[in-house]
């Protein structure tokens, strides 16, 4: 029975607010032992949360599956379809954690051979002797490239898109796991797993001479203190498995790895000198226009898991929010709930207060917890410069679900919908529309004088010509589309007919709907997997679209090419948290981490 020492650890880095990854080691008996690294991804703590449940479940899994006696490989593939399923589920009922995932990547070393099951960016390396190798595939865009020859590794090393994911678990119902069997495990072997925390901050080599000079526990240790010390861009997690006698991994000397650091401080310290020297003289020679300097972008760049191969790069220039008028209002960008027609609307308590972009102009309402705020192009006149009409859902309370939708300047109502038992009906002298089955709460999406879109917890609706006092109202739902929780909407006027984008995290598709007709025009399915919930979608012309994340633009083209923007400000790159998406003109606004506003326009 061969002797095996293990240590693993992780840590949240220098940059992220939240550690997101999640690691095990495990004894199950005197001859099997089992090792995962899962690194998570999704916001609102969802990579937390799809990190830990897929490990936890993967181990009660596979433990059960080898009490009954099944072959480990069997039992890891069962474990991992346990683990993404158990994911998917906790997506679906907690609309924060839709588009959760992780990467995976466990290790059960039995009878001295090792079994593999992977997912994702994590890595096992193997060193045996002085030599390291990388036993697992990163799932991402680039190293998918790299196999094809058609980017060098030179090339893959520094590619901006190094971190992006094709594949992860927990992302959608099918993937296909690396798997690993058989591997032979000779005495004074090392395994070291890792998440791409680590090995985006330390070179191969270093992973090598740090796990050869010390015991796993100070390997582990000195290999995450290096990462932090080079920068600490994301959570770092490691594991490192010694086999055999402890002596036969002291290959390479202690000193080697200590007198190389401080040969590279001395080093350092020159380079810091030699600048300080030449900014002195450029501080006294005559000034230089500087020229372009590129941005590129860091190795913790949120992962959008693209599938394609047909991408280019550009930026999104953003012009900065003035901040004395959030002062003026006494709110702040936390307090933003929509921006509409050129207004943006704050809500603080009881009150709603809308700023309107061109004008300057503010007005203020104050609202119960049963009204809600509907974004709208209804009542605009072009010499009005405060926008158009201003709309609330209220809830009335009946012993049936009914809603008012009225005008908030007049308070006067313009139609009632209500939820029957039997039968879908207008009342058109009393402008009360009835639907089957409508259940609370209801959201308003939108209304105009062409159409209000509404939506309850499973259905979007459309009553056409809402404004219209002589007008037919014409009431419908459209069946197809569902599970509201985890859809974004986006709609157009400037379009003939009317047009509806609908996109759908769960079924990874957008579909397109002709309005009033509720003709399903096409369905758009996305070619690439969404690691990280997109903030906004939206139309950029008839068959563009536009997905927005925490990086970036992201524009799917109508023969499904793509192209990706980053966010621009002052020659900078910068991260957004939030991004609200005027449906009635061409303005957008960004939030970032610091609860700064950026405006940007998109070209109709």
């Amino acid at each position: 029975m061969m002797k095996i020492d293990f240590f693993g650890k992780t840590d949240i880095g220098r940059v992220r607010k939240t550690n997101e990854d999640y690691f095990l080691n495990k004894k199950l008996n005197d001859n099997e032992h089992l090792f995962i690294v899962a690194d998570g991804m999704g916001g609102h703590q969802a990579g937390e949360v799809a990190s830990r449940l897929g490990t936890d479940t993967f181990v009660k899994e596979y433990q059960k599956m080898r009490t009954r006696g099944k072959p480990v490989e069997e039992s890891m593939i069962k474990a991992l379809k346990k683990a993404n399923a158990s994911i998917l589920k906790r997506a679906i009922s907690d609309p924060q954690k839709r588009g959760m995932g992780t990467t995976f990547t466990g290790c059960v070393i039995h009878n001295q051979k090792a079994t593999i099951i992977h997912v994702g960016d994590s890595r096992i390396y193997l060193i045996r002797g002085n030599e390291i190798r990388k036993i697992t595939t990163d799932h991402t865009f680039v190293e998918k490239m790299l196999k094809e020859g058609k980017i060098s590794e030179e090339e893959a090393r520094d590619h901006p898109q190094k971190n992006i994911l094709y594949m992860s678990l927990g992302a959608r119902d099918t993937y296909i796991p690396e798997i690993i069997t058989n591997l032979e495990i000779q005495d004074g072997d090392i395994i070291t797993l890792c998440s791409d925390g680590l090995n985006n901050m330390v070179s191969d080599e270093e992973i090598k001479e740090y796990a050869l000079a010390y015991d796993p526990e100070k390997s582990v240790k000195e290999l995450i203190r290096l990462a932090n010390e080079n920068g600490g861009m994301d959570n770092v997690t490691v594991q490192i498995i010694h086999t055999g006698e402890t002596s036969k991994h002291r290959t390479g000397p202690i000193r080697r790895v200590e007198n190389r650091h401080r040969l590279m401080v001395i080093s350092l310290t020159a380079v810091v000198f030699a600048i300080g020297l030449i900014s002195i003289w450029l501080f006294r020679s005559p000034r230089q226009e500087s020229g372009k300097i590129d941005i590129t972008r860091p190795s913790f760049m949120p992962r959008a898991a693209l599938a394609t191969e047909t991408a280019s790069q550009s930026a999104i220039s953003l012009e900065k929010f003035p901040t004395t008028a959030l002062q003026d209002l006494e709110v702040s960008a936390r307090d933003i709930i929509d921006f509409s027609a050129g207004r943006l609307v704050f809500r603080q308590d009881s009150r709603l207060i809308l700023y309107s972009i061109q004008s300057g102009r503010t007005s203020s309402w104050n609202i119960d917890p049963s009204e809600t705020w509907i974004p709208s192009s209804a009542g605009r006149k072009t010499a009005n410069p405060d926008g158009p009409s201003v709309f609330f859902l209220k809830r009335i309370p009946t012993h049936r679900t009914q809603y008012n939708v009225y005008e908030a300047s007049t308070n006067q109502r313009v139609f009632s919908i209500q939820s029957d038992n039997e039968l879908n009906s207008i009342d058109f002298e009393s402008r009360t529309i009835k639907f089957v089955g409508l259940s609370p709460p209801l959201q308003p999406i939108c209304i105009s004088s062409r159409v209000f879109v509404f939506c309850d917890p499973t259905h979007h609706y459309v009553i056409e010509n809402p404004m219209h006092r002589e007008g037919e109202l014409k009431p419908y739902r459209i069946e197809t589309v569902s599970d509201i929780g985890r859809s974004f909407f986006d709609l157009r006027e400037a379009y003939s007919p009317l047009q509806m984008l609908s996109y759908d995290q769960s079924g990874k598709s957008i579909k397109l709907y002709d309005i009033p007709s509720e003709k399903l025009l096409g369905v758009r399915k996305i070619i690439f997997n969404i690691t990280e919930d997109p903030l906004g979608i939206e139309s950029l012309s008839n068959l563009d679209i536009g997905m927005y994340f925490t990086f970036g633009r992201i524009s799917i083209r109508e023969n499904n090419s793509f192209s990706q923007c980053d966010y621009s400000y002052d020659g900078s790159r910068i991260m957004i948290d939030a991004i609200w998406i005027d449906m009635f003109s061409s303005r957008r606004i960004v939030r970032d981490s610091e609860q700064r506003l950026f405006l940007f326009d998109v070209a109709p």
